[in-house]
Formats: C-alpha cells, sequence, structure tokens
C-alpha cells in the first residue's frame, strides 16, 4: 500500500499565522483530522490535529518543585509546563502545531 492510496486529496494546508478558529473551521468543514503548515517557500514547519486543537483547553499541569534555600528544584522538566501554556494561549497555527513532524511522498510504502 502507498501513501496516496490512504491520503486526503486535494491537500489542505495553513501558513503559521493562521488563526486557530480557521483551522478548527478548516477541520470540520472538510471531515480530516488534522493540516500541515507550510511557511511562505512551501516547506512543511508543523502539523495541527484536532487533538492540538482538544489541548488548547486542557488544564496546564503544573510542575512539581521544591524550594532549596533561595532557589527551586524541579522534579519535574519545566520546559513541558512552558509547551502546555504555549499551546493553550496560542492564537494562531505556529503556537499551536506539533513542529517535529515527518513527511512522506504519495509513492511512500
Amino acid at each position: 500500500m502507498q501513501a496516496k492510496e490512504i491520503m486526503t486529496s486535494p491537500v489542505f494546508t495553513v501558513s503559521p499565522s493562521t488563526p486557530w478558529a480557521h483551522i478548527a473551521r478548516l477541520l470540520r468543514e472538510k471531515h480530516i483530522s488534522g493540516v500541515p503548515v507550510l511557511d511562505d517557500a512551501g516547506q512543511v514547519v508543523g502539523i495541527v490535529t484536532s487533538l492540538d486543537l482538544i489541548k488548547r483547553h486542557a488544564r496546564i499541569h503544573f510542575p512539581i518543585y521544591l524550594p532549596f534555600l533561595d532557589s527551586l528544584i524541579f522534579l519535574e522538566s519545566p520546559r513541558r509546563y512552558q509547551e502546555d501554556v504555549r499551546r493553550v494561549l496560542g492564537t494562531t497555527a505556529q503556537d499551536i502545531m506539533t513542529q517535529a513532524v515527518h513527511t512522506a511522498g504519495p509513492e511512500t510504502r
């Protein structure tokens, strides 16, 4: 089986500056679960899926830390917290997209 046999065509894409509400409307109207985010050169820089839109409304998990003298020792990565805040407060595709994506051509098996 090749990718072209299961992919949606035509492919709907958005730019990094596309508002999240427009993306949600596009996913609903086209009955698709995600859209690639393309930069001005047409390169894939991320993807926004319905799960990314759901995460916008999730509760933020604050990292657990221990106060020690005049500093804080994080028991969890604060990076996850920063990522959650970015997604929840995001208003554009660039803010809420998943950046680490793998691409495949239509002939890929």
